[in-house]
């Protein structure tokens, strides 16, 4: 069990990955956080603050993961 985000989670996506468990989330501040649930090295969780509203919707593109849209 991990707090990736402060305050209440609006959207939660798993990353199509076969060889790595990642979790991407957005709270109602417009925070995203990312947890690399297999990481060995820290917590794996990194949290990003893109703006100020709410996020509703998270996409990540199957072939590509750097691309997620928000």
């Amino acid at each position: 069990i991990a707090r990736v985000v402060p305050g209440r989670i609006m959207d939660l996506r798993f990353l199509p990955c076969s060889n790595a468990t990642m979790i991407v989330v957005g709270n109602n501040f417009g925070n995203v956080g990312f947890w690399d649930v297999d990481s060995s090295i820290d917590d794996g969780l990194h949290l990003y603050d893109p703006h100020h509203g709410v996020i509703s919707g998270i996409s990540i593109h199957q072939h590509s993961f750097s691309k997620v849209i928000i």
